[in-house]
């Protein structure tokens, strides 16, 4: 890392006595130097402004190092906590009983460890008591153990699970069930919160199939998740449950199935609370201890202050800076390393009113990496008597991460600092792209001083990315947002970089041969077929051949060179072109920067040499 110089090398007193000693020189008649003198009082304020001028020059704080982190697309991490699925063991658990969103459990020999849970769930308290497998007309038992782990081909396309208990549908909760997955061809960036492409249906009383609307949740891994699966209040009681597995498209499939499993997240809900006491004097500052805040998704109660104004609850504003308050906004900032909640001086940020309570509503916190725990793990959850505590963390507890302090960061720069490959060249940034064909990329190209904003005046610092998608992956905008989302790390700082997906413009292409006598005039067409699909189209029919480079107008001379190197062809009497749903009567048709041509309607006639 490249040191930072100390610019703050003079001190008050030395800037004093050298701006005393420059007096004779530039005031000759100023002959008292002494303390008591009005001009030394000035020459005393000047050189404090100096010494605090030069002091702000050479400081970098913690203000500093985060933008400067951002530069390079580092930034601070807040804690995120572990999360996990617990599933029920083969003790009773008892039907049609709520746990409500944010009902606490803990492991039973860590009780001081609180978890709570994800989303409403409504216990079933049913087993599935038999598993059937289908593959188009074949139908078989599916073998499941004590531990709930599944036998199950990869090719079956539907599970029914028969139930030993009816369920029977609410407005206010969901049953849940887990799936433990097994994964092989998986794409790295595949994550624990990619929602599995199954399908749920139930089967009512009189045997028929309904939809059922799931929520997915993400059992901390990628290999499980729990089915938060909706039954309508109104419905019959309910048999059975069907999974459709035929959207799979990765290999994967189910190797453990459980009802009334729930999903934890490490966050304890502290109660609200008073925190303090307002001094009427500015910049007041509240101590609200070392606590550990979840990321802003994770946390159902974030940090929330009041003050108690006349008997009326005045709610204040987090913001990351003062700065920009005004006299009257009901700002503060808050510095998780302290845990201090700092108000205003009355200049930026109101100060709060004088022996007024400052109130913390309720607060989501979390432990952070002390939240990541092993696997087989016994759980007890609040609200359900010791004997239905039969709850065991198949998987382990994971994700959980303390915050960053300033040390994380600085050796997050570091890191980035020595492995950052930034795309200066345009070959490094296509060679970036190519190395994303997995994102749908089948080629890339580099358009120089261009920006799609001002399509028609070239912009220095500019550059644009122009993808061509794999075929399937067209009318999409989400593989190019997911090629940007990987290449922004390695964008050069300060640079307009755009990424666009082509346009293709169908070509239409109408032309006439001149055929050898004794040729095969059928052969022939094919062969002049696919040499203009393969110039026309991204796609490359004939390998000698490169596609249409975009933004290049199509010109018949081009493809007249083409056709006629065809064995067997003699001349091209005739060829035109049309585009965009023009009949072929034109010699040209240009492109924009960000169109590519596309092969349409190819239309041969042929006559043999007389």
């Amino acid at each position: 890392m490249i040191p930072v110089p100390n610019l703050d090398t003079i001190a008050f007193d030395a800037l004093v006595e050298e701006g005393r000693a420059l007096i004779p020189r530039y005031a000759p008649d100023w002959t008292d130097h002494n303390l008591h003198d009005p001009g030394i009082t000035l020459l005393d304020l000047l050189a404090w402004v100096v010494d605090r001028q030069v002091y702000r020059l050479g400081f970098v704080g913690d203000a500093h190092l985060k933008a400067f982190a951002a530069l390079l697309g580092v930034r601070r991490c807040a804690a995120r906590p572990a999360r996990g699925l617990i599933w029920p063991s083969d003790a009773a658990i008892p039907a049609g009983q709520a746990l409500q969103a944010g009902t606490r459990a803990w492991p039973i020999h860590q009780p001081e460890l609180v978890f709570t849970t994800e989303a409403a769930i409504r216990m079933s308290g049913a087993s599935i008591a038999e598993i059937t497998a289908s593959a188009g007309d074949k139908t078989l038992l599916v073998h499941r153990d004590r531990g709930g782990r599944l036998a199950v081909d990869r090719d079956t396309d539907t599970l029914t699970l028969g139930l030993d208990r009816a369920l029977i549908g609410a407005r206010t909760s969901a049953f849940s069930l887990a799936l433990g997955m097994e994964f092989s061809d998986v794409p790295p960036d595949l994550g624990p919160a990619v929602p599995l492409p199954v399908a749920f249906a139930y089967r009512t009383g009189d045997g028929v199939w309904h939809p059922a609307r799931v929520r997915w949740m993400d059992g901390g891994v990628a290999s499980s998740g729990v089915a938060l699966i909706e039954i309508a209040a109104q419905a019959d009681r309910v048999s059975a449950l069907r999974l459709d597995l035929s959207g799979f498209a990765v290999r994967m499939r189910p190797v453990r199935l459980a009802l009334d499993a729930v999903p934890l997240v490490q966050v304890e809900t502290l109660p609200e609370t008073v925190v303090g006491r307002s001094s009427g004097l500015p910049d007041v500052e509240v101590l609200l201890g070392p606590l550990s805040l979840p990321a802003a998704e994770s946390a159902r109660h974030p940090l929330r202050i009041r003050t108690d104004e006349a008997g009326e609850a005045v709610k204040w504003h987090r913001v990351d800076d003062l700065a920009a308050s005004g006299p009257g906004d009901r700002h503060y900032v808050f510095d998780e390393t302290r845990g201090a909640i700092r108000f205003g001086n009355g200049v930026n940020g109101r100060v709060p009113p004088a022996q007024r309570d400052i109130l913390r509503d309720a607060l989501d916190v979390t432990l952070g990496a002390a939240g990541n725990l092993a696997a087989d793990v016994s759980w007890r959850v609040e609200g359900l008597a010791a004997r239905h505590a039969a709850w065991t963390n198949l998987e382990p507890m994971a994700g959980g991460a303390d915050a960053w302090d300033r040390e994380a960061l600085l050796a997050a720069l570091l890191l980035r600092s020595r492995s950052r490959s930034a795309m200066l060249r345009d070959a490094e940034l296509r060679k970036a792209a190519a190395d994303l064909r997995g994102f749908g990329v089948e080629r890339a190209e580099v358009l120089p001083r261009f920006l799609p904003t001002l399509p028609k005046r070239p912009v220095p610092g500019a550059r644009t990315l122009l993808l061509h998608p794999r075929a399937g992956m067209e009318g999409s905008d989400a593989w190019v947002d997911a090629i940007a989302g990987r290449l922004a790390p390695r964008r050069v700082l300060g640079e307009r970089l755009s990424l666009v997906a082509a346009e293709p413009v169908a070509i239409a292409v109408s032309l006439e041969l001149l055929i050898a006598a004794g040729s095969d005039a059928p052969a022939i067409e094919k062969a002049v077929r696919e040499r203009l699909e393969a110039r026309l189209s991204p796609s490359r029919k004939c390998p000698e051949i490169d596609p249409w480079p975009s933004g290049r107008p199509v010109t018949i001379g081009e493809l007249e060179a083409l056709v006629a190197a065809v064995k067997g062809v003699l001349a091209v009497p005739r060829l035109r072109l049309g585009g965009r749903g023009d009949a072929p009567e034109q010699v040209s048709v240009p492109l924009s920067p960000i169109e590519v041509a596309s092969a349409g309607a190819i239309v041969v006639t042929w006559r043999i040499e007389a």
